[in-house]
């Protein structure tokens, strides 16, 4: 009970809505769901009581016990009567405390016709790359090949692009028709680099030139075809548009 640990105020409120929940019954029998225990109307008033005494209001807690009368049974009567007198006293009295031992047990008649069921089932092979294999327990560790590849091989398209990938990390917008537009986010090749700080790359089957300071070199790996290690586009603004020298482009570079 809260009204064990001193939430009187707690205790008032849980009792008023067990009584509310009896709905006006003088009991309720839990024998039909397999526990042993009779809630009377009357105790639970008993216990309002003894609440609102707590509180230091006698006057509600004698209202309660009158009112635990109209519901008393024949075996409650000296409970609900010791409590009314002690209250005229101004006298505290012990609660009516739910069995610590009482517990829900379901009726031996019905346990008893219970068949055992197997829910999980058997396991069975749906998938092998073993012809004709049934075993569906867990294999031991499998031997390993000794002359396998020790990584990953490398994309057959990504080693077919020329030049070192970057990453393109500042919008850039061209003054001239052999400048090419970016956008944060493109990958683009270099095919070579000039010494005024400008990048001659390949970009969507496109060659042109771009500010090398607007890139970031980017390592093609297995772990950058699943979009790992991929810088996000910084938020700074870019920097300043270098000053062109002339970048002649390798012919060499620039041929597929």
């Amino acid at each position: 009970f809260t009204c064990l640990g001193h939430r009187y105020e707690e205790s008032s409120a849980d009792f008023q809505r067990a009584f509310k929940a009896l709905r006006g019954n003088q009991l309720i029998d839990y024998k039909a769901l397999g526990l042993r225990y009779i809630l009377y109307a009357c105790e639970v008033l008993h216990n309002l009581a003894l609440a609102e005494a707590k509180l230091g209001s006698w006057e509600k807690a004698q209202e309660n016990l009158v009112k635990a009368l109209d519901y008393k049974t024949d075996a409650k009567l000296s409970l609900i009567d010791r409590a009314l007198q002690s209250t005229l006293k101004r006298k505290l009295f012990k609660p009516v405390e739910f069995p610590l031992k009482m517990l829900f047990r379901p009726n031996k008649h019905y346990v008893a016709e219970l068949e055992k069921k197997d829910y999980l089932g058997k396991a069975k092979v749906v998938s092998s790359v073993v012809p004709q294999d049934e075993f569906s327990g867990f294999a031991p560790l499998q031997p390993q090949v000794e002359d396998g590849p020790t990584s990953p091989k490398e994309p057959e398209v990504l080693r077919a692009l020329q030049g070192e990938p970057h990453t393109v990390l500042f919008e850039f917008d061209p003054e001239t028709s052999d400048e090419l537009a970016v956008v944060p986010g493109n990958i683009v090749f270099v095919l070579q680099k000039g010494d005024d700080n400008w990048a001659y790359v390949v970009f969507n089957e496109r060659r042109g030139l771009v500010p090398y300071n607007y890139l970031e070199r980017l390592e093609i790996s297995l772990a950058s075809n699943q979009h790992k290690g991929l810088a996000r586009p910084p938020s700074q603004e870019p920097p300043t548009r270098p000053e062109r020298k002339g970048l002649t482009p390798v012919e060499s570079s620039s041929g597929r």
